[in-house]
């Protein structure tokens, strides 16, 4: 499952009609513009002149935050968006000193602490910014990130009640029926799970999630064909979501792994479904590894020794991710010590299986050791 959070930026609008030259005002909506146009450094340059002219003006401090917390979210240097992190917060905290009882604030301070891993501070913040709301789709939004909070703590009744609030005051947002119906996923609650999952694709056919969840309920209750909404999945991705389409592929790749379907050539599928994933991210998490087991299966040593190698230099980090590095270590060493004939290789493969899997066999060191040795064949 993947746990939405609203993050759209929306900067704060001003309460005047008629602006001074070189006002703080002024000065803020210069910078709403080049932020518009995506030109952050420029609007920060604005926003830091219009706090300089006037420390009270409360929209100078909020969209100077919201700036910092966009470079954040853009930047690929983690020392980079930590100091975006750190000014957004600073900034934030002085417009919540100017309007403690703005939802926007405590919202927007409540995403800073849940993408920083302050996950209880966030629930504190959205908490905040539900009683500071007047406005039920204000609300609603707010009640949504709670869930999304209290669902990341494991808080899984609290997350429910928050999502089931949101979809009160708005009873198609999208993201609160996705989320709650993946929780009933999680919880083994079918029926739920579906009636949502069926509302939120209701609530935007475009989006290729609901389909997805679908798909592992059709798989595991029988209730519709899971290949079709996996097929109709990839088309959305395709059509209208091009970020989600390996995530799609994915899906379907490993319901190709795990299923056995008259007249369909299931593992070429999924071969060509993790093909096309590497076009679009060499790297991917355990597409290397899934793609040495099918050339391995086919006698295909080099093929195989080439995607395992991938998967390992990769580095991945996630459970999963780390498994299929343990996978591919593990299978190189039989290909090494079998196929290939590289007793040292088969060896160092060893080694680093044993490094990932502490708890493991045995037998699989010995066999190495004595293939390198001599005392036995490969």
């Amino acid at each position: 499952m993947v746990i939405l959070v609203a993050t759209s930026v929306s900067l704060a609008a001003l309460e005047v009609e008629e602006l001074a030259d070189n006002s703080a005002a002024k000065l803020t909506v210069l910078g709403n513009g080049v932020f518009l146009r995506g030109q952050y450094q420029t609007a920060i340059s604005y926003y830091e002149q219009a706090r300089e002219r006037d420390r009270s003006y409360f929209y100078a401090a909020f969209n100077l935050g919201l700036t910092h917390h966009r470079l954040a979210a853009l930047s690929d240097d983690r020392s980079t968006a930590t100091e975006h992190y750190r000014q957004a917060r600073m900034a934030f905290q002085q417009a919540a000193e100017l309007r403690r009882d703005n939802p926007e604030v405590h919202s927007s301070l409540g995403l800073l602490a849940f993408e920083t891993g302050d996950v209880n501070l966030a629930v504190s913040h959205f908490q905040a910014a539900i009683n500071a709301a007047s406005q039920g789709d204000e609300r609603a939004g707010y009640y949504f990130n709670l869930g999304t909070a209290l669902e990341r703590l494991n808080d899984l009744d609290g997350a429910q009640r928050a999502y089931e609030q949101c979809l009160e005051l708005s009873p198609r947002h999208f993201n609160a029926l996705y989320n709650l119906g993946t929780l009933h996923l999680r919880r083994n609650a079918p029926r739920a799970a579906e009636r949502l999952l069926r509302q939120a694709r209701e609530a935007n056919p475009r989006r290729p999630e609901p389909l997805l969840n679908l798909a592992i309920l059709a798989e595991r209750h029988g209730t519709e064909d899971p290949l079709a909404l996996l097929d109709a999945a990839v088309q959305a991705a395709t059509n209208h979501h091009p970020r989600l389409l390996t995530r799609a592929l994915w899906h379907r790749a490993s319901y190709f792994q795990r299923a056995t379907i008259a007249g369909v050539p299931t593992k070429i599928r999924m071969k060509n479904d993790l093909e096309e994933i590497l076009r679009h991210d060499p790297q991917h998490p355990q597409v290397n590894a899934l793609l040495g087991e099918y050339h391995e299966s086919l006698a295909e040593y080099d093929r195989a020794i080439a995607y395992f190698e991938r998967e390992i230099a990769a580095g991945h980090d996630s459970p999963a991710a780390l498994e299929a590095r343990q996978k591919a270590h593990f299978r190189l060493a039989i290909i090494y010590s079998q196929h290939r004939r590289h007793p040292d290789k088969a060896l160092a493969h060893v080694e680093a299986y044993y490094q990932l899997r502490p708890d493991a066999s045995d037998a699989l060191r010995e066999r190495a050791l004595g293939i390198l040795d001599g005392s036995q064949e490969p």
